[in-house]
């Protein structure tokens, strides 16, 4: 029968100490009540306050045997308050219970402390610890995992090792970062006397693969309508939890408009439970026109490598902590009316980004920050950089930010309210500016159509309750239609004599967003301009759609 199934929920350390308290009451390996410690023989006592000074005795040293996986200064501590003259069965019971508690301080869940029948007369107190050793360690239910593998990612429930509930949630954790498969531990009384059977219970629906399709119109300025987006992912390579993954990007109605492939490898060095690493190439073969006051064809590659950090959170909230290097190789023609004037340029960026989401009853607030450093001396030079953009330098660096909140209002009504942000003090080669306009952004504006080095922009969208709730097909998924105003404000900072410095698209809405038993979605959103930016006008309705599949 299994007796105690356990998650890796944040919540675990919590239900884990209820779980076992049943699990040893039903077992039969709680602590037995005080075994008799029979103290130095006495003359016989005539009165009760005589028969109380008789059953004192002097406790000169505990031996607590069993002890291997705590430090044994510790348990020396523990004991050290009731040892001496005077003392009585309640100080031996005490001592009991304080290295028992130390046990659990350190994680030891299982573990308990008894006292075995003996006799104290020479003053040595003998304590007996069983540490709640894992007898046998069984998989079922493994379809695409190795069970064997899955052993060597949770050493914490390694046969022969006494169960430490610390570790036990971090392997736990681990076990289930692969997509689409759950792994529970359950314990059972072991068929030795004071063990523990763990069955690792596996659920994997499917592969580790993961794929999708998409289909939208998010075109730039000058180019064709449509984009084609898709990717694919296996998540256990080589049986050891890394990821491998392929996306593109095409314009299907016209190759030559954007032609994007990315891949990516994801792994955690060996040994490591806190940095997982990535490395990243991206190739750019397109001819999209984002600058407003000109149109930018790119031919590029991008490589980075990234270290992403593990930080600790709770039911409240969760962190992200990433940090690396990208090189950026970006060969692009700049047009200007009829001249075309080549301006490649090659550099290396450093950057960091944090993120933050706290999680509450009534909705969730996220927060990222994202710091980037040019570093000089590792690709073209001042001079290159001011070619592409004038007064540019290799030695840049701006900080861009987001912070968004999602309210649950009554009658299941969401309320999103989102601003972005970048900050620098000297003008920014292109690829590094920030873009405005487009889903992301303005709604109701093409995709980049306006950019600069400092930006803003700020984003509500109330979204009714989900018409699925409303017909009573909660299971199909969600399907909500919407309201939104954006706005954002770009500056350039020293543009040229003839070139605008700042722009402020403003746009609002409606739409519907719809999500189909986690393998469909879809969106439409109709957006008004209120400012005429870039080649859109007052009152151009765009419209934008995307389809998209996920397995």
């Amino acid at each position: 029968m299994s007796l105690c199934p356990v998650s890796e929920s944040a919540s675990f350390r919590r239900a884990v100490v209820l779980c076992f308290a049943s699990f040893l009451a039903m077992s039969g390996l709680s602590a037995p009540a005080l075994a008799a410690v029979t103290p130095p023989p006495s003359a016989p006592t005539a009165t009760a306050e005589a028969a109380t000074l008789a059953s004192r005795f002097f406790i000169q040293e505990f031996k607590v045997e069993g002890v291997h996986s705590v430090n044994s200064d510790d348990v020396e501590e523990a004991v050290y308050p009731f040892l001496g003259p005077e003392r009585t069965t309640d100080d031996v019971e005490k001592a009991r219970a304080a290295v028992e508690k130390l046990y659990r301080s350190k994680g030891y869940q299982a573990a308990f402390a008894q006292i075995p029948a003996q006799d104290a007369s020479n003053g040595v107190v003998t304590i007996q610890v069983s540490e709640g050793v894992v007898g046998r360690t069984r998989v079922r239910g493994s379809q695409y995992t190795s069970p064997g593998q899955l052993k060597r990612l949770a050493p914490s429930m390694a046969e022969g090792k006494a169960l430490n509930f610390n570790e036990v949630g971090k392997d736990v954790a681990r076990l289930n970062q692969v997509p689409d498969r759950r792994v529970t531990p359950d314990f059972k009384s072991g068929v030795e006397p004071g063990t523990i059977d763990v069955d690792l219970k596996v659920e994997e629906k499917k592969l580790p693969v993961a794929a999708n399709i998409e289909l939208n119109n998010r075109n730039s300025p000058n180019t064709s309508d449509l984009r084609l987006n898709g990717g694919v992912s296996y998540a256990n390579l080589f049986q050891l939890g890394h990821t491998f993954g392929l996306s593109f990007q095409i314009a299907p109605e016209e190759l030559n408009d954007a032609k994007v492939f990315s891949g990516y490898y994801l792994f955690r060095p060996a040994g490591s439970d806190l940095i997982t690493l990535q490395v990243l190439a991206t190739k750019q073969d397109s001819d999209v026109s984002t600058l407003g006051g000109g149109a930018v064809a790119g031919r590029g590659e991008t490589y980075a490598l990234k270290s992403i950090f593990t930080l600790p959170g709770s039911d409240s909230y969760y962190q992200t902590l990433s940090a690396g290097f990208d090189l950026k190789k970006l060969n692009q023609d700049l047009r200007t009316g009829d001249s075309v004037s080549r301006a490649p340029i090659r550099y290396t960026t450093l950057s960091a980004n944090y993120g933050i989401t706290w999680l509450g009853k009534h909705g969730s607030t996220e927060l990222s920050l994202t710091p980037t450093l040019g570093l000089r001396g590792m690709g073209s030079d001042d001079a290159e950089f001011d070619t592409r953009r004038f007064a540019a330098s290799a030695n840049f660096s701006y900080l861009r930010g987001e912070l968004a909140r999602t309210q649950k209002l009554p009658y299941d009504i969401e309320l999103m309210l989102r601003s972005q942000a970048q900050y620098t003090d000297q003008p920014l080669v292109d690829s590094e500016q920030f873009s405005a306009g487009g889903m992301d952004t303005v709604r109701g504006y093409f995709e980049s159509e306006v950019a600069g080095d400092q930006a803003i922009s700020v984003a509500a969208e109330l979204s009714s309750p989900s018409l699925f709730t409303l017909l009573d097909r909660k299971s199909w998924g969600e399907w909500r239609v919407h309201a939104f105003a954006e706005s954002a404000w770009v500056k350039l900072q020293t543009p040229l004599p003839a070139q605008a410095s700042s722009f402020n698209p403003i746009g609002v809405g409606f739409g519907t967003r719809i999500k189909v038993k986690n393998h469909f979605s879809g969106s439409i959103d109709a957006g008004w301009p209120l400012r005429a930016e870039g080649q859109t006008q007052v009152g151009d309705l765009r419209v934008n759609f995307s389809l998209g599949a996920q397995y």
